[in-house]
């Protein structure tokens, strides 16, 4: 097991249900709602870090609350820390193929995209590397 602290980011989290994220930093990551943790949002989340590494997330814990008050009533968000591990090195194509399943899987997330579902598939398609497949979804998603 592993700490986040091994990442490159920003990251692509692609969740068993096929949502995917980008996560700019280890706080945006580590930060979450009460109902993600206990969900098991976490539980099995994919992290292609932008050094080409997949990551799975094995266990996921509360370790302080970001907002009090907001917490008290139900609504707040948490610090959680990631156990981490490994799950090999991707080069460009594994990672368009993972980041391509996700988008199928969870399509719903992609139609009122800018340019549709089939423009996000092209340009999936056209990454020439794990950089710029990352840089497709900041600020999408």
């Amino acid at each position: 097991m592993t700490d986040t602290f091994l990442l490159h980011f920003p990251v692509l989290a692609i969740a068993r249900d096929g949502v995917l994220n980008s996560v700019n930093d280890e706080q945006e990551l580590c930060t979450a709602s009460r109902h993600a943790l206990v969900s098991g949002y976490f539980r099995g989340l994919t992290l292609i870090d932008s050094c080409g590494r997949s990551w799975i997330v094995d266990r996921a814990r509360k370790i302080a609350s970001v907002n009090r008050l907001v917490g008290w009533l139900g609504f707040g968000l948490i610090r959680v820390k990631l156990c981490l591990r490994i799950n090999g090195h991707l080069n460009v194509d594994q990672a368009k193929t993972l980041v391509l399943g996700a988008v199928d899987r969870c399509p719903e997330q992609w139609e009122g995209a800018l340019d549709g579902i089939k423009a996000i598939k092209d340009r999936i398609a056209r990454a020439g590397s794990i950089q710029s497949l990352v840089q497709i979804f900041i600020g999408e998603a």
